[in-house]
């Protein structure tokens, strides 16, 4: 009887690599365990956290990136001052300042630091409680049509329900 040696077992799991391989791809499965890919064409990608964003954007301020509101709020996500001290609390690689507010960029930049610190696994409406606690049911229920409408224009979906 011939002992098993490296030498032998080597070329023996590289044949078990190649058949596994080959298999996982006659029954569609992947090495990752993740399902067979879709071609892009016959998909489409939503990104349902930059659309609730800009829900929430036009609820704020109707989009407008200078708007001030009647607490001390500022932009198109209407931030206070304290809202901007605790964005610079959370992370010291940058400082914010209230002139931040007006540009859209920044403004979604330190909305997505809270909501990363606090929601991160950016559940929508967990997201609305963080962003304004006081905020009545309406408030929720003007951000879920917003959310639906820009669902609906940019992809075309007839979706009236939230996922």
């Amino acid at each position: 009887m011939k002992h098993k040696t490296v030498s032998n077992i080597i070329p023996m799991f590289i044949i078990l690599l190649f058949a596994i391989g080959i298999a996982s791809l006659v029954v569609g499965i992947r090495p990752d365990h993740s399902p067979p890919a879709i071609p892009v064409k016959d998909t489409i990608k939503i990104d349902h956290w930059d659309l609730w964003t800009l829900a929430l954007i036009e609820v704020e301020s109707n989009g407008n990136d200078y708007a001030v509101g009647r607490t001390n709020d500022w932009g198109c996500l209407q931030i206070t001052p304290v809202l901007v001290s605790e964005v610079n609390r959370i992370q010291s690689a940058r400082k914010f300042t209230m002139n931040d507010t007006k540009d859209r960029v920044k403004s979604i930049e330190m909305y997505n630091i809270i909501q990363d610190y606090y929601n991160p696994k950016h559940d929508l409406h967990f997201a609305l409680k963080i962003w304004n606690p006081m905020a009545p049911v309406s408030y929720h229920k003007k951000v879920e049509q917003e959310y639906i409408k820009l669902l609906n224009t940019k992809y075309g979906t007839t979706n009236t329900q939230i996922r």
